[in-house]
């Protein structure tokens, strides 16, 4: 019998079973996908960054990490942005960004951890249905004075009744490693995300230096004192 004929045998319940394998595939490709594409580990944006910030120029920093689709790169503009103004203000800004961040990647790491928990206790009442309607069967077509059993119905009402358990447990453990294997990026991100911040405050001028600190200073108007020749005359 093929797998399709087996798991149609179940019945109904196998359809919140199929539906938590699809909710699962979903969420795995989707944050798969955003973790290649945005190329999450490759940091070479970052160096530019550091050396505008240790020339004082910090417009052209923020304008450089903006320019980046990258969290920490979103972290490190929201920091400097706040540095002319607010330097005190520069690491709770990058950490609220990088916050926002972390939990955007890690949105999806709920519905995976639900659906490995829900899939094998779908598959367990799906199994528990199964045989309390083999029983039923069995105590209404059995002859009331011989109670004969029929070992072959009893014993494909089972099987049928087990293959809930199973559908549920396959989802389960792939779902499972999925999970664990999107917490870890998550786990890299967050430290990624920590480290960029660090390294950009530690790159900063000191309070109070500007873009104008390293552009030309301007030639002084204070006028040269008059020559002795020319002091007022008696």
């Amino acid at each position: 019998m093929r797998l399709g004929h087996l798991l149609a045998a179940a019945g109904w319940p196998m359809l919140p079973i199929y539906a938590c394998s699809v909710l699962a595939v979903a969420a795995f490709a989707r944050k798969l996908w955003t973790w290649r594409r945005l190329g999450l580990e490759r940091m070479g944006w970052l160096e530019p960054v550091l050396a505008s910030l240790s020339a004082g120029a910090l417009e052209r920093a923020a304008s450089e990490a903006r320019g980046v689709a990258h969290p920490a790169a979103r972290a490190a503009a929201a920091a400097i942005a706040v540095l002319p103004r607010r330097p005190d203000r520069a690491r709770a800004e990058g950490a609220r960004v990088a916050s926002e961040e972390l939990q955007r990647f890690e949105s999806s790491l709920g519905l995976l951890s639900f659906t490995a928990q829900a899939a094998p206790l779908l598959g367990l009442l799906g199994t528990v249905i199964g045989m309390v309607g083999v029983f039923i069967d069995m105590g209404q077509g059995a002859d009331a004075a011989a109670r004969s059993v029929d070992v072959g119905h009893l014993s494909s009402g089972i099987w049928t009744a087990l293959l809930t358990t199973a559908a549920g447990l396959i989802v389960a453990v792939p779902t499972l490693a999925a999970h664990g294997y999107l917490s870890a990026c998550a786990e890299r991100l967050r430290l990624r995300l920590h480290d960029t911040l660090e390294r950009v405050l530690t790159a900063a001028p000191p309070a109070g230096a500007t873009d104008a600190a390293a552009s030309p200073t301007q030639p002084s108007e204070t006028a040269a004192p008059a020559p002795a020749s020319l002091a007022a005359a008696p």
